[in-house]
């Protein structure tokens, strides 16, 4: 393992994952940053890759290369994501089979592959970026609501299997943040009261750190606009 700590952020091309990334490098992390798309480092401590989350070969090659490059993974954030916000009868099925793709199974499939390590060495913090909408009633938003809330229970279990080994998983349950997710016209009407990526990045980044440095762990974070749910 590096001198610096290592960090694998999923999801990072944009948004939320790329100000995770930007501000974990600039705070002395080397950060493995991977997308279904290829990033374009803008710090020397962000190494990208190309990972689909939903193939299980891309991710162990990926989770391969990063250990061969970097010494390991220290911290996993979960923050590959994608939605369709639509009522359940028009929801296609190939949107519906994306969403539980990326949200339920590529979460699977990220846990599962830097778990085994983690546990070995009794050392280990998964972040998990939920929603909001997986513990409250959104309408337009019920294939997405059920990954994000399965996503809850997948990682509630999973803290409870690894906590006797120093693994710590936290949930970020995040409100409405201002990103691609959301179409233009309601990232113009909302602008100012949606959160913004960098906010997001700040609370993954205290969690980390309190729970890397302390005896306690912050297990789940509800993170809201502070007017209130859209």
């Amino acid at each position: 393992m590096s001198n610096k700590p290592t960090v694998w952020i999923t999801g990072a091309s944009k948004g939320i994952g790329a100000a995770i990334a930007e501000l974990l490098a600039e705070n002395g992390f080397a950060v493995a940053a991977s997308a279904r798309t290829p990033i374009t480092s803008i710090h020397e401590n962000i190494h990208p890759y190309v990972c689909d989350v939903q193939s299980q070969a891309e991710i162990a090659q990926c989770f391969q290369d990063i250990c061969a490059r970097l010494g390991g993974v220290d911290v996993l954030i979960t923050n590959a994501g994608v939605a369709t916000f639509a009522s359940l009868v028009d929801t296609t099925d190939e949107a519906a089979d994306e969403m539980l793709g990326v949200n339920l199974r590529g979460m699977f499939l990220s846990m599962k592959s830097v778990l085994p390590a983690m546990i070995a060495r009794n050392s280990g913090v998964i972040v998990n970026i939920l929603s909001v909408a997986a513990v409250k009633t959104f309408t337009n938003c019920a294939v997405y609501s059920a990954t994000k809330a399965g996503a809850l229970a997948m990682s509630r279990s999973v803290r409870e299997e690894v906590r006797a080994h120093n693994v710590r998983v936290i949930d970020i349950l995040a409100g409405a943040t201002e990103t691609a997710i959301w179409d233009d016209s309601a990232r113009t009407e909302f602008h100012e009261r949606m959160m913004q990526p960098d906010d997001i990045a700040q609370v993954v980044w205290q969690a980390i750190a309190m729970s890397m440095s302390g005896r306690m762990v912050l297990e789940e974070i509800v993170v809201r606009p502070k007017g209130g749910d859209l």
